[in-house]
């Protein structure tokens, strides 16, 4: 035992409740549970809806048209009927490349 210990102040007050304490709770700051709910559903909500746009959105442009898929078409069709020789030597190391990787040119027609 230490009988140097000397007792300090605590500061006591009067809560809300009318109970006096040495801190008292939050009880001002506390909203009714109808509102926890309706912010909890809205922040939901507005997430998944955030999310699902910025998918869609990532989606959108990456998307092919229709234009863009019937150029292709055609490409890989006037590509399969020439000499490969006779193609961009960029785009003969590409299908090379593609060929040696197991994706065969037209194989996503």
């Amino acid at each position: 035992m230490d009988r140097d210990y000397e007792l300090t102040s605590i500061y006591v007050s009067l809560c809300p409740d009318n109970i006096y304490r040495s801190i008292c709770p939050y009880m001002d700051t506390l909203r009714p549970r109808e509102a926890i709910w309706a912010i909890f559903l809205f922040s939901i909500i507005g997430i998944s809806t955030v999310c699902c746009g910025v998918c869609f959105g990532a989606w959108r442009t990456d998307y092919d048209t229709a234009e863009v898929k019937q150029a292709g078409q055609e490409f890989f069709q006037r590509a399969n009927k020439a000499e490969p020789a006779n193609l961009d030597p960029s785009l003969q190391t590409e299908y090379a490349k593609s060929w040696l990787e197991g994706r065969y040119m037209g194989d996503d027609i």
